[in-house]
């Protein structure tokens, strides 16, 4: 967990404003960490709490008990119960990918005070492109963990880190060797995908959601390769006609590293939305 600014993160309480108190909480992607949001948290304000929390079910995220269905609801529901327990019981939710699907539900829930969601995962418009996504998924958590030994000492080579993240985003040279490195053992430590990912299987996508009274911004990367926005913007426009959606240009689809500015920039507008009177 990374918890940045200088208000200490919770409920708002008697004499702050709203926007001091409500915190900043980034959820990262499936077989990510919570580290890929590094490139970010020093351009955000200084008086602005942020937290950075670790998925339950990947690294230094909180274990998930697998001896019952694992859903993006429950998921949604422990995020809520961490975040109680550290007196946050609200927060402007900023996620990727299955952080942004997670972002969606936790406004569904009533904990988020805005929604911005980066490439979010949860729609798909049938069967065939959701299992292409699920089965790479799924071979990288199986497959990584034995190549670790090789790939880490490549990791040193930049020409070895544009390629290996050249899916992921645009400049994947700008991964530091060390990033890099927790980023393949990250890979290596996620034993909820797989029954997560049957869950999603079982008709468990994105349900449809009604009108909230907050901000919700979705933001499709414009040269997302894992997510391509014109195969899997349209079903979530479908899901969600009533939420505000724009590109990202010039950024793939973990965009921390490409564009890590206009990222801050979006959420900034997201939360100034949310706390304007």
């Amino acid at each position: 967990m990374i918890e940045t600014g200088s208000e200490a993160p919770g409920a708002p309480s008697a004499g702050t404003s709203r926007e001091a108190a409500i915190p900043v909480l980034l959820l990262h992607g499936a077989t990510s960490l919570h580290d890929i949001w590094s490139p970010l948290l020093p351009l955000f304000s200084a008086t602005q709490p942020v937290i950075a929390m670790p998925l339950p079910g990947h690294l230094e995220g909180e274990p998930v008990a697998l001896d019952r269905p694992v859903t993006i609801e429950r998921l949604a529901d422990d995020i809520i119960a961490i975040m109680a327990r550290q007196g946050v019981y609200c927060a402007h939710v900023v996620g990727n990918s299955l952080g942004g699907w997670l972002a969606l539900e936790l406004a569904r829930k009533g904990f988020a005070a805005s929604v911005t969601a980066f490439s979010p995962a949860g729609s798909w418009p049938d069967e065939r492109a959701f299992l292409r996504i699920a089965r790479a998924m799924v071979f990288a958590c199986r497959v990584f963990p034995l190549l670790r030994p090789l790939m880490t000492p490549l990791m040193r080579l930049t020409a070895v880190r544009k390629l290996l993240f050249s899916s992921q985003m645009k400049y994947g040279e700008r991964v530091s060797v060390a990033e890099a490195q927790r980023m393949l053992l990250g890979v290596c430590h996620c034993p909820v995908i797989p029954p997560l990912i049957a869950s999603f299987g079982n008709g468990g996508g994105l349900k449809p959601m009604p009108p909230l009274d907050i901000p919700v911004h979705i933001v499709w990367s414009g040269e997302d390769r894992v997510l391509p926005r014109e195969v899997f913007m349209p079903p979530m426009q479908q899901a969600l006609p009533w939420a505000a959606y724009s590109i990202l240009e010039d950024a793939g689809h973990v965009p921390m590293y490409d564009q890590p500015d206009a990222m801050v920039a979006i959420i900034e507008r997201s939360i100034a939305m949310a706390t304007a009177d």
